[in-house]
């Protein structure tokens, strides 16, 4: 079997380790922004934002190359390139090849949320579509570290295709019906990652440090639980956020995230400015902290108690304090 990957950073890069331990051919796909990165795999074998050695693949420039004939496709791009990537690469493919995407994120439509598969819904293509969701941080994927995510899918067989190509001794699939639940919990845990974060950085600042223990474990319960009514008023499944795409992936995003990373910057006192600057590459959470605050305060959402989005909405964009985060228990 072929498995294209769409996308030359940390994440689709790594993805290329488990289908090639189960023996499939690999190809790895690359933008001009990728040009670094292709050209140390294929000196070195190694990705210079992962430090891990690849294994043997193939990688091009050339997006026809790489999709002609693959059974599945991996979208690895930015959500601003999804739609493009996605059209082109249907061109040459058969209906049956799949769309694996682990590109994430969240838009507005007409007062509503949209997420990719909406998208992709919207722009008529009928191939197979399948998305990755749960704790996964690249840099362990590619090292081959135990690693449990989601496939979710509302076709079966394409979800199982994955699962066999994907599935490893280190690298385990749970399969989901869920898409709608796992892709909203993909783009909200960067969201909740800010102000998880944030209490860190207020340990350090006030030198509490490993002294809140008690507040961060009672701030991220009420994380997971927000997430939870949030994915149910936006059409997913409640349930979903107990589980590997909500709560496992917001935890392993405050350990190794840059969502968590900036929170942690505010909390230490630095401007949105500072801390955006210091991160130096996207903050995900940032504008899909307005996006979904913007459709949770309005009527559309009916009533849902969400004082941590609150606080975390006004923080980023009000200048709320960062240590006002210590006041929602009560509320």
């Amino acid at each position: 079997m072929k498995v294209a990957i769409l996308g030359a950073g940390a994440m689709g890069s790594a993805l290329t380790v488990p289908p090639s331990e189960n023996g499939h051919e690999v190809v790895l796909w690359g933008t001009e922004f990728d040009e670094k990165s292709i050209k140390s795999i294929r000196d070195t074998g190694i990705h210079p934002a992962l430090g891990a050695r690849l294994p043997k693949i193939n990688t091009t420039f050339d997006m026809m190359e790489a999709v002609k004939g693959a059974s599945i496709v991996v979208i690895a791009v930015s959500s601003e390139g999804f739609k493009n990537i996605a059209t082109e690469a249907s061109k040459v493919l058969p209906k049956d090849a799949i769309f694996l995407t682990v590109t994430k994120g969240l838009a507005e439509k007409e007062g509503m949320v949209e997420t990719l598969s909406d998208f992709y819904d919207s722009f008529g293509l009928h191939n197979p579509y399948v998305a990755i969701g749960g704790p996964s941080l690249a840099k362990e994927v590619a090292l081959g570290n135990p690693t449990r995510v989601v496939f979710a899918s509302k076709d079966e067989k394409a979800a199982e295709t994955c699962t066999k190509a994907f599935k490893t001794k280190n690298y385990f699939v749970e399969k989901s019906t869920d898409v709608r639940g796992v892709e909203l919990l993909s783009a909200l845990k960067n969201v909740y990652a800010i102000p998880l974060g944030a209490i860190l950085g207020i340990e350090k600042k006030t030198g509490n440090v490993d002294m809140m223990k008690n507040l961060w474990s009672a701030v991220f319960t009420a994380a997971v639980e927000e997430m939870a009514s949030i994915v149910e008023v936006f059409g997913g499944k409640k349930e979903t956020a107990y589980g590997l795409a909500g709560l496992g992936d917001l935890e392993v995003s405050v350990r190794g995230g840059r969502n968590a990373k900036f929170g942690q910057y505010l909390g230490e006192g630095m401007s949105i400015k500072e801390a955006e600057a210091k991160i130096g590459s996207t903050v995900e959470g940032y504008g899909t902290t307005k996006l979904v605050y913007g459709f949770v305060s309005s009527n559309k959402s009916g009533k849902l108690n969400t004082p941590l989005l609150k606080a975390t909405y006004e923080m980023l964009y009000k200048d709320r304090p960062a240590e006002s985060l210590l006041e929602i228990l009560g509320q």
